[in-house]
């Protein structure tokens, strides 16, 4: 399921047919034996955390978008660290965004969800 902000009528053809191109499957492909794939260019800790999706930006941004799911009953607290050179900034989606906080920029950065919350972030190379 995807939401497509808009405003005015509703072109339902244009929006199913966006929010199935947002939520299509990332292709395969069959590799070689022995190809080394190149190294993820973030990780998430966390006791409890889940990353629940990964997928394109909305509007041709930069990044990707992660979805982090706090799976307890319990404060949890998700750190996304950089696996490759450079920073990372992370900014809450706008569907999400929480005026309180502000974009943050660094190689590890804690990011505190509430009991079983659903947290939608931004994240792109500082440098782009």
């Amino acid at each position: 399921l995807s939401l497509l902000p808009h405003s005015g009528e509703a072109d339902m053809p244009r929006l199913a047919a966006e929010a199935h191109a947002l939520n299509l499957a990332a292709p395969t492909v069959e590799l070689p034996a022995g190809t080394r794939l190149p190294a993820p260019p973030f990780r998430i800790e966390g006791d409890g955390i889940e990353l629940a999706a990964v997928k394109r930006p909305f509007g041709g941004k930069s990044g990707c978008v992660v979805r982090l799911l706090n799976l307890r009953p319990s404060p949890g607290l998700a750190t996304i660290v950089a696996a490759v050179p450079g920073e990372l900034d992370v900014t809450l989606d706008r569907l999400t965004e929480d005026a309180g906080e502000p974009p943050r920029r660094g190689r590890r950065i804690q990011v505190p969800l509430r009991p079983f919350e659903v947290k939608t972030l931004r994240l792109a190379s500082a440098d782009a």
